[in-house]
């Protein structure tokens, strides 16, 4: 019998924090770490009104490595990870969005370890139903992941280009498959946002302005939330292998 669904619920991650600065941007006293916190408990709000469950790996200028931020998301047993970080570049002449999901090798070790765990203690076809399962639950966990990047990338880029009049295009910089520490740690599905260059000297300062972070705050929730309309919730999966769906079409880049 299926379980009844639970309110969906996201990790936010603002990225760097504490003595790990991040990128610098225009400005000499604004780096990655404030605009992360920022825009990241502005999507909590945001969120948190549309009815979503939002738990953050830092409220305030904390340092935690990256194997914290993933093992305190693994612990919460989330929906999903999401990422916030700002861009920059060597000459400063790049801007836009760009976003990263899990590479398909990485998203391949990820099924390997989680039909492993599943079965982990069990024996003949028992053994073979929970990693069917798990597994199953991991492609889930792929389709999931695109398609928050697919949403964020269009929302992100039509409000930066709102707020500098640079046809969206040339702002999408697209989704990536990355091997990134951030996400391969993590259990449950995980994308990473590079929101805007910090150190453009146009976008850095651009996305200074209180109603431009508002902006992309309400970009990134709308993403989000979209998702969480279409996606099972974390616990929906724990059924018997026979009641076991049709597994969703993976996106042709994930593959």
């Amino acid at each position: 019998m299926v379980a009844a669904l639970a309110v969906f619920t996201v990790v936010l991650d603002a990225g760097h924090g504490g003595s790990n600065l991040g990128a610098a941007g225009v400005e000499a006293h604004v780096h990655e770490k404030h605009l992360t916190l920022a825009v990241t408990r502005l999507v909590e709000t945001r969120l948190r009104a549309r009815g979503v469950k939002v738990l953050l790996t830092r409220r305030s200028d904390t340092l935690l490595t990256l194997r914290e931020r993933v093992r305190r998301a693994n612990a919460w047993a989330p929906d999903l990870f999401v990422s916030l970080h700002f861009n920059a570049s060597p000459d400063r002449s790049q801007r836009g969005t760009e976003a990263y999901v899990l590479d398909p090798a990485g998203a391949a070790l990820e099924v390997h370890r989680a039909g492993a765990r599943a079965a982990d203690g069990k024996t003949g076809a028992d053994a073979e139903a929970a990693k069917v399962q798990a597994e199953h639950a991991q492609d889930h966990a792929r389709a999931l992941a695109w398609e928050v990047a697919r949403g964020i990338q269009r929302r992100v880029c039509g409000s930066l280009a709102e707020a500098s009049g640079v046809p969206r295009a040339s702002l999408d910089r697209g989704i990536r498959a990355g091997a990134l520490d951030v996400l391969r740690g993590a259990s449950v599905p995980a994308v990473l946002a590079e929101l805007a260059f910090i150190d453009h000297p146009v976008e850095g300062r651009e996305i200074l302005r209180p109603k431009v972070q508002a902006d992309l705050a309400e970009a990134v929730a709308q993403a989000i939330a979209e998702a969480s309309e279409k996606a099972p919730r974390a616990g929906a999966l724990d059924r018997d292998p026979g009641d076991a769906q049709v597994k969703p079409r993976i996106p042709k880049g994930a593959r």
